[in-house]
């Protein structure tokens, strides 16, 4: 199968690879949010920040070797190779698409917020209750999948000369 061999400053981080069907990716991005922008999402650094991300989709179900997110610092140097290979790493990371009945559900939710932040409070549309149910289980979620790679990403910010 074709895997992405990826390394991290010379250091073998993961083979990813899905098998013989399916979509297979890896990327770095850097991000700044402009002070104008407001909102820093809790947890998020406030610096300049790079990110890796190694991913796919096989039989519906979303794959990813870095554990989101994945930052890098400056000097990082990220080697890709593309290789054939009977063997991948197991992802670090899996998520089943999900069913047509819950995108849909998700689409109205998503509806609703937007209807009532554009429309403001005088909205009649009444928040449901599974809107803020819904919200802190995500934030929650994602705070703590998130938690470990930040607090690694802060202690390697703090370790580099300024």
């Amino acid at each position: 199968m074709i895997c992405f061999e990826i390394f991290i400053n010379g250091e073998k981080f993961c083979v990813a690879g899905i098998g013989e069907f399916g979509v297979l990716a890896a990327h770095v991005t850097w991000s700044q949010r402009s002070p104008k922008e407001g909102f820093i999402p809790e947890g998020e650094p406030e610096t300049p920040k790079s990110r890796l991300h190694i991913g796919g989709l096989v039989d519906q179900e979303h794959v990813r070797w870095t554990k989101p997110p994945h930052f890098l610092n400056i000097e990082d140097e990220v080697t890709f190779r593309i290789i054939e290979s009977n063997e991948a790493d197991p992802p670090a990371y899996k998520h089943s698409q999900d069913s047509p009945e819950r995108r849909e559900q998700k689409r109205y939710e998503q509806y609703q917020l937007l209807k009532r932040e554009f429309e403001g409070d005088e909205s009649t549309v009444a928040p449901r209750e599974s809107d803020a149910e819904e919200t802190m289980r995500l934030k929650t979620r994602l705070m703590l999948e998130y938690k470990e790679e930040i607090e690694a990403w802060e202690q390697r910010q703090k370790q580099q000369p300024e």
